[in-house]
């Protein structure tokens, strides 16, 4: 059973440093946090006190997650970059692709 008086995970000046990134938006699952972390544009996934740095410059999904849920250990986002998907991650695989819709250009 999960509890709210203890914390899941502790973050330092190092974990949050340059250019004020912010937790923003979070999400609550009895296995796992999600936070979207803003404005660096990832997503951080804990379960069982570990820190999981997903999405963001360098992944499969390197646009700006937006709306994050998580399911079990299991996150979903939208992901905007030059065309807007849902990208997911788990604690034990890094983001990618999970539904994308056919490129448009937006007037």
């Amino acid at each position: 059973m999960k509890d709210t008086e203890r914390p899941v995970l502790l973050l330092g000046p190092d974990d949050i440093h340059r250019n004020g990134n912010m937790l923003q938006q979070t999400s609550v699952s009895p296995e796992a946090v999600a936070f979207d972390v803003k404005p660096i544009g990832e997503v951080w996934l804990v379960r069982d006190g570990v820190l999981q740095r997903r999405a963001g410059l360098g992944s499969a999904v390197p646009g700006s997650p937006q709306r994050i849920h998580l399911v079990g250990d299991h996150v979903l986002w939208n992901e905007w970059l030059t065309d807007i998907r849902i990208a997911h991650a788990t604690a034990d695989q890094t983001a990618d692709t999970y539904y994308a819709t056919p490129s448009r250009i937006l007037v």
